[in-house]
C-alpha cells in the first residue's frame, strides 16, 4: 500500500522509482534503524533531501540527523548509515508526553482548525527562543523535540514542532525546504479546509517587538506572498487562498485610504497599536511608512487623541505596517 497521503502530501509528484526510496527510508527510521540499502545510485544531496522529506511528513521521527549521515556504493546500490540525534525510545516519549501536555492545556477540541492553528502558533511565539549559536546540541535544536521540550530551535525544528502539534491535533502539515533573504530557510505549509496555507512560526517569532505584541506576518500566505523565496513548487502543495490569512480574518487589510483610516480609528484607541497590511501604497518602504504614519497623525488631530512617544515598523516583504506606545 503506498504510505504517501495522496490527498495533500508534497510527495504525490515522485515516479514509482522514488517513492520505493522514500518507504525505504521511512520504513527504516520507523523502526528505529540506521542502515538502508538503496537499490540504486543515490548522490548525497539527494540522500539528505529524502531524509528531510521523510521527517517533513513524519516530525515524530525527528530523531534522526540529517546532517551527519554516511553513505558508501556498492555496485549499483547505495549503504546509506543514519545517525540519530537522540535516542527515540527515551527523547521521544519525553516529546510525545509534552506535546500532549501542551494541548490538553490550550487547545479547544471545539474550535475551528484555524484556531487550533492560531493557539499553536501563539504558544510557539510565546515559549520558544531562536537558537542563534551552535554548540554540542545543536543537532536538537534542528528537531520538534529542541522547539518543544527545549524551548529553543532553529527554523528547521521550529517548522517540524509545529507540524508534529498539528498533526496530534490530526491537521496536515509539512515542513518546506527552501531558501529565504539568501539562504536555506524552512516553513509550514498547512491545509485548513479544502485550501493549503505557508505559515513562517520563525520569521513572525523573530519580529516581535519590545512589546512583545503578537506577530502574524506569516501567518496563511498564498504562493504569491512569498515572491522573494524560492523552493520546489513542483514538489509542494500550491497555496493559492487568502482566505484565511490574519489581516483578512481581523478586518486589517487596508486596500484604500477609508479602509485605513477605518483600521486606524478602530484599533489605536483599544490597543494603543496599530498592526496592518496594505495594498495600495507605494512599494518604497520609506515612502510607505511615511504614507501611514502622516495619515495616523491626522486621525489622531481630528480624533483629539493624545499619544506618547511610539515606535513604528514596516515589514517590506509583506506590506504590514505596525506601531505601538514605548
Amino acid at each position: 500500500m503506498d504510505k504517501l497521503d495522496k490527498d495533500f502530501s508534497p510527495l504525490i509528484t515522485l515516479t514509482k522509482g522514488q517513492r520505493v526510496i522514500y518507504n525505504l527510508f521511512l520504513d527504516a527510521m520507523q523502526r528505529g534503524k540506521n542502515d538502508v540499502i538503496l537499490p540504486t545510485v543515490v548522490n548525497s544531496n539527494n540522500i539528505i533531501y529524502y531524509i528531510k522529506l521523510v521527517i517533513a511528513e513524519n516530525p515524530e521521527l525527528c530523531n534522526y540527523d540529517v546532517c551527519s549521515c554516511s553513505f558508501a556504493h556498492q555496485g549499483c546500490k547505495t549503504i546509506v548509515r543514519l545517525n540519530q540525534a537522540f535516542q527515540n525510545s527515551r527523547m521521544g516519549n519525553i516529546l510525545q508526553r509534552k506535546a500532549e501536555q501542551i494541548i490538553d492545556e490550550i487547545i479547544d477540541v471545539k474550535v475551528s482548525d484555524i484556531k487550533k492553528v492560531l493557539t499553536i502558533h501563539d504558544y510557539f511565539i510565546k515559549h520558544i527562543t531562536y537558537k542563534k549559536s551552535y554548540g554540542s546540541d545543536s543537532c536538537v535544536s534542528h528537531t520538534a523535540y529542541g522547539a518543544i521540550v527545549n524551548n529553543e530551535a532553529v527554523c528547521e525544528g521550529i517548522a517540524y514542532g509545529f507540524s508534529y502539534l498539528l498533526k496530534k491535533l490530526g491537521i496536515r502539515s509539512t515542513v518546506v525546504d527552501g531558501e529565504a533573504d539568501g539562504g536555506a530557510h524552512a516553513w509550514n505549509i498547512v491545509k485548513i479546509g479544502t485550501e493549503c496555507y505557508h505559515f513562517d512560526v520563525t520569521w513572525d517569532l523573530l519580529r516581535q517587538n519590545e512589546n512583545h505584541n503578537m506577530i502574524y506576518d506569516y501567518f496563511c500566505l498564498s504562493d504569491l506572498d512569498l515572491k522573494n523565496r524560492i523552493w520546489d513548487r513542483q514538489i509542494y502543495p500550491k497555496c493559492n487562498s487568502r482566505l484565511y490569512n490574519y489581516f483578512n480574518i481581523s478586518n486589517s487589510f487596508a486596500h484604500n485610504d477609508n479602509d485605513l483610516i477605518r483600521i486606524i480609528e478602530r484599533q489605536y484607541p483599544k490597543y494603543r497599536a496599530i498592526y496592518l497590511k496594505y495594498d495600495f501604497i507605494s512599494s518604497n518602504k520609506e515612502m510607505a511608512m511615511d504614507y501611514i504614519w502622516n495619515t495616523f497623525l491626522r486621525v489622531a488631530q481630528k480624533n483629539r487623541w493624545h499619544y506618547g512617544s511610539v515606535r513604528y515598523s514596516l515589514n517590506e516583504d509583506q506590506a504590514v505596517f505596525s506601531l505601538y506606545e514605548k
